[in-house]
């Protein structure tokens, strides 16, 4: 199976903040190779043997899996699970009581529990929804057609407009941000900016101070900070308003998750806990440690070997050989389930004793969607989003010297040197690929260093391979462009249709069977563009 999206640790952390008692199911695989089933919490089977791929962990009773096709489905938390809604290109787990979906070809929209459209995010505010990559709080983020991110809640009214270069959720009802507006050079202080989700301002991380942030509250009030000198990290905590609450310092190396008013921090390569007055409440000893619920610790030694342990550093229960898997061990409420090797997992009190009969070969935890992608394609709109014009594509035209057009390469084109090259674009999931003709070679040995020529482009070629992308429709978008460009219809042989838009340029479709090329090219190409003789070593 392939995991389209891994689980954010913000996300991971909502799973089981604290060991708060959270509405989630678990799944779980009683055998190598066998189906998933699903258990509460307290590790109770609710059913067993259910679904060859592994399920997403359940939230609000319902939970994801993906079917044969690398689809999503969601099914109901029951003994029978039962399936709502229709099936998704990406969907986003049940974090609020409305969840975000994309089927195949469609846009975003926001579904119930039973699986019922409840909006349709077409667009906000005048302008295309791509994304939705974060849900939290009764809100969603979302991304806009010129990247811009914003804030709606789960009936579709904006809460924060998308004006930022990024968002994230914060939890607690927190967002961070960086503006798209750049201050005057001078002032440029490059800030982040922590929001309420109302959009309320309420301080500042100093980017120009610190090299970068967390993206997780401790204590709902601080978030972490940190900076390099040369190769040392300095980490600290600032409070929401921006001012300080444990300056940089070199006694912390790294901050990882918090719990409460206590955090993980690193000291080189080993772990503690501190509190958010910077108090080491455990000193840093520890190869591996994370909070399982607030006053559970997992912790390793140099060995990898696993233990129990209270915040005052007591080993809880005896057995100390715990392996260090994913997803980590959390206490939801009194219960947690915990690897006692790679390939049995067993549920435990708070006390460390085995609080069940049943060992499980594998627990799930990892599976989930994150982000949704508006996946409707318009043909036409691709031709748009290309920059197709009469001078040339996305940007480049005839003019464009050999420098310029290199610098747009990537994958395979990477640094050629030959009179060939290119590059890959993605529209909504889907790769379109614009391959460059030259009319001599992109670089010519001078002086022993390889520099950049006077060529220009002699055809630009557009392929649409993507099976996403319904050909049949390209095809008629790719003659309409054709119409659109062309003063004069020329008579060539299927599968090609050709147009003369000047006297020196012409535009070629090709029909392929599961595919559709356009050229754009100067008229000395013309010949070479019907005969497949374009590529040159």
């Amino acid at each position: 199976m392939k995991l389209k999206n891994m689980l954010p640790l913000f996300a991971l952390m909502l799973l089981a903040s604290c060991g708060e008692k959270k509405e989630i199911h678990i799944p779980v695989q009683a055998e190598q190779e066998g189906r998933w089933g699903m258990v509460t919490t307290d590790g109770e089977v609710v059913f067993e043997g259910k679904f060859e791929n592994e399920p997403c962990i359940a939230h609000n009773e319902r939970f994801l899996v993906q079917n044969k096709e690398e689809l999503y489905e969601f099914f109901t938390v029951e003994k029978e699970p039962r399936k709502i809604g229709m099936t998704y290109r990406t969907a986003m787990d049940f974090i609020n009581e409305v969840t975000a979906v994309a089927e195949p070809d469609s846009i975003i929209k926001l579904i119930d529990k039973e699986g019922e459209v409840v909006l349709r995010l077409d667009q906000i505010n005048g302008k295309d929804v791509e994304r939705i990559p974060e849900a939290c709080d009764g809100a969603f983020l979302y991304v806009d057609e010129t990247e811009a991110y914003g804030c709606i809640d789960t009936e579709g009214k904006v809460l924060i407009p998308a004006e930022y270069e990024f968002l994230s959720f914060l939890g607690d009802g927190y967002v961070l941000g960086k503006p798209k507006t750049v201050l005057p050079e001078g002032e440029r202080r490059n800030p982040y900016w922590i929001m309420n989700l109302q959009g309320e301002k309420l301080g500042e991380v100093n980017m120009m101070k610190y090299d970068g942030s967390g993206f997780e509250l401790i204590d709902g009030k601080y978030l972490q900070v940190h900076h390099y000198e040369g190769d040392e990290p300095r980490y600290g905590l600032i409070a929401l308003d921006g001012t300080e609450k444990i300056p940089l310092t070199a006694s912390i190396s790294g901050i990882q998750g918090g719990c409460k008013d206590m955090f993980v921090f690193s000291k080189g390569e080993l772990f503690g806990v501190m509190n958010v007055e910077g108090k080491e409440l455990i000193p840093a000893k520890y190869k591996n440690l994370y909070f399982m619920s607030a006053d559970r610790l997992m912790a390793f030694d140099e060995e990898g070997k696993g233990k129990i342990i209270d915040v005052e550093d007591k080993q809880i229960g005896t057995y100390g050989n715990y392996a260090h898997l994913y997803p980590e061990a959390k206490y939801y409420g009194d219960k947690a389930v915990v690897p006692l090797t790679d390939t049995e997992w067993v549920f435990i009190d708070k006390e460390g004793k085995e609080a069940g009969e049943k060992h499980w070969y594998r627990v799930g935890g990892q599976c989930s969607q994150a982000s949704v992608e508006n996946d409707y394609c318009d043909p036409k709109e691709l031709f748009e989003w290309l920059k197709v014009t009469a001078n040339g594509v996305d940007g480049l035209t005839f003019s464009s010297a050999s420098e310029e057009v290199q610098a747009r390469e990537t994958d395979i084109f990477y640094d050629n040197i030959g009179k060939n090259t290119g590059f890959r674009k993605t529209y909504r999931n889907r790769d379109i690929w614009v391959n460059i003709y030259m009319s001599g070679n992109l670089k010519a040995r001078r002086g022993g260093v390889w520099k950049h020529t006077n060529a220009t482009p002699i055809c630009f070629e557009v392929s649409f391979t993507d099976d996403r992308i319904d050909m049949t429709s390209c095809w008629m978008a790719a003659l309409e462009m054709l119409e659109k460009l062309g003063k004069k219809r020329i008579d060539v042989r299927a599968p090609f249709e050709a147009y003369q838009v000047d006297e020196d340029i012409c535009a070629v479709a090709k029909r392929n069977a599961e595919s559709v090329d356009f050229y754009l090219c100067k008229a000395s190409a013309l010949k070479r563009v019907l005969e497949d003789d374009l590529y040159e070593e």
